[in-house]
């Protein structure tokens, strides 16, 4: 009985696991960084491996002064169809003479944000530059614009983890959302 009882167990165990993993596989996308852009301050991602559904994509900043969060603002928000299962969505965001521009898709949106003001102190851009997986429903920082402090130095953000107080004048960091609808 014993030997009936672990056989089953063994076998059991491995089709559980194997048949959970598969099921979170359908909210899980990739973003992965397409090419650079010299001509401005950018970056143009690709979305890809949504499966054949609606989705409603936010792109959202949050801007930090000295470290602390001054405000959150929806830049765009998209509802876009796949049809086909491997379908790429091309996302664009770039600062070009002091305007944030955002592409999701075919959609596009050009803002002036005061933020962009003063740029004596030097301005870094810090993107994701491997391929990343991207949960249904969960948010994902995908670029952060810094502006340095008064004795002119920049620094970067590490867009892996949580929000640190940078040693920046000003850091606008820009989300995206995937939700299924």
């Amino acid at each position: 009985m014993k030997k009936l009882f672990f056989t089953l167990l063994i076998m059991l165990v491995p089709v559980a696991l194997i048949g959970c993993e598969g099921r979170n596989q359908d909210n899980i996308a990739t973003i992965s960084k397409m090419e650079d852009d010299l001509e401005d301050m950018g970056v143009k991602y690709s979305l890809d491996s949504l499966k054949k559904d609606e989705y409603d994509i936010q792109i959202y900043a949050e801007e930090y002064h000295n470290g602390k969060l001054n405000k959150k603002d929806l830049l765009m928000e998209s509802t876009v169809s796949i049809n086909n299962q491997n379908k790429s969505i091309p996302i664009d965001i770039h600062n070009k003479d002091k305007q944030l521009s955002v592409i999701v898709g075919g959609s596009l949106i050009e803002l002036s944000l005061d933020f962009f003001n003063n740029l004596e102190n030097g301005m870094a851009l810090s993107i994701l530059d491997e391929k990343r997986e991207i949960q249904l429903n969960k948010e994902l920082k995908v670029a952060a614009y810094s502006i340095g402090n008064k004795d002119h130095s920049t620094h970067s953000i590490n867009l892996d983890e949580n929000y640190q107080t940078s040693r920046n004048e000003k850091d606008l960091i820009i989300y995206i959302k995937v939700n299924s609808i």
